[in-house]
Order: C-alpha cells, then structure tokens, then sequence
C-alpha cells in the first residue's frame, strides 16, 4: 500500500512548523506500535549489549519506518545530534543471539543524511529482501560511531489500523501543548483499539 499525502488546501504554515509536527508525530508515536505500514513506528526491543570498549552508540531518536518501492523493502528514517555517516543492520529476530544481531546480519549504508530545520541530523537508508510474515532486530549506526539499541517490527498486517486526521501541531501557537495533546490521542486510541497494526495519518507531515 502506497501512501501520498492529498494536497494541502490551506494556507501554508511556516516550515518549521511543519517540520515539528513530524518530529512530534514520531517521538509520541514512538509508544504506539511494533508494527508497521504507511507510516511505520518502531519501538525498542532489547538493549544491544555493547562492551565497555565499544565506541558510544549514537542516541536514535524518531524512528519511522514505511513501506519500500517493493514488498520486500522498507525504509527507515531516524534522527541523531551527531552528523556522522551511519547505517543500518538487520536480522530475523529469532536469530537474535543473547539479545545482539549475528554477525550475519545484512546491512545497508544510509542513503541520505542532513541537517534538519531544529538542528538535529536525519538519516535514511533501506532495508532490502525482507521475507513476508516475519519479525526483524535492527541497529542503526556504525562500527566506528557504535550502534543502536535493537528494535523489532513485523512484515505482517493485519486487518486492524487506525486513521488520523491532520493534529494541526503547532496550529494553536503552543507546539509543545498540541504535541500533548497529540500524543494522549495516540495512547486513547490505542486503548480503544490495541489490534492496531499500523497508524495511518491523512497528514500533514513535510
């Protein structure tokens, strides 16, 4: 499934803005679900281990993960303080060892990086010959920078998602009080519908 945003007919708001709710729309939805879809939220599984000489991992913050160009691909965008060159390395979860990826794992160099409008930097890169049905761990980093805490997500969708009209974060002139209030929408309904397998918002991210 294929997700295009309809086009906006309202007045344009400032980019920054629109910016935020996309952060604000991911760092609440962070606690939503393991799942995934049109707009796919990732969540923490378990710690990556790292030794006490393993370079400091870099600290992942508003992961999303979407749909991919095939069935078989999805693609993940994240945002770090750091500017450094990252990637990405994924494995099935059952062949999770002691809660670390294999060394077998696949990985993946991101396919873009940049500065975003509140100083952090993003990152995105593609995940590639993933099969149906089935649940993946993946990091996000390098061996240089270090690596991530591992989070899981699944390939199967169910019949349940719930849809979302555009939050207007921001709208009110106070983007940390809409950005609360987003998130408590997100948990209420969740709670109403804990089969959710993905969220869908009708927008309005840039």
């Amino acid at each position: 499934m294929t997700h295009r945003e309809p086009t906006d007919a309202q007045p344009t708001r400032p980019t920054t803005t629109r910016r935020r709710l996309g952060a604000a729309l991911a760092a609440a939805a962070l606690l939503a679900t393991p799942a995934f879809s049109p707009t796919l939220l990732a969540v923490p599984a378990q710690a990556a281990g790292t030794s006490a000489t393993a370079p400091a991992a870099p600290r992942a913050q508003d992961l999303v993960l979407q749909n991919g160009s095939t069935d078989s691909q999805r693609l993940l965008s994240w945002q770090t303080d750091d500017p450094a060159e990252l990637g990405v390395r994924w494995a099935k979860k059952a062949d999770l060892v002691d809660g670390r990826l294999p060394e077998s794992a696949q990985t993946a160099q991101q396919t873009e990086q940049g500065e975003a409008v509140d100083g952090r930097h993003f990152h995105q890169a593609a995940l590639d010959g993933l099969d149906a049905d089935a649940q993946y761990s993946y990091q996000v980093g390098s061996d240089e920078a270090g690596w991530s805490d591992v989070h899981s997500f699944d390939t199967s969708v169910t019949g349940d998602f719930n849809v979302y009209g555009d939050p207007q974060i921001g709208s009110s002139g106070d983007v940390d009080s809409d950005a609360a209030g987003w998130k408590r929408t997100l948990q209420a309904s969740l709670q109403t519908n804990p089969r959710a397998s993905f969220l869908y918002t009708l927008g309005d991210q840039v």
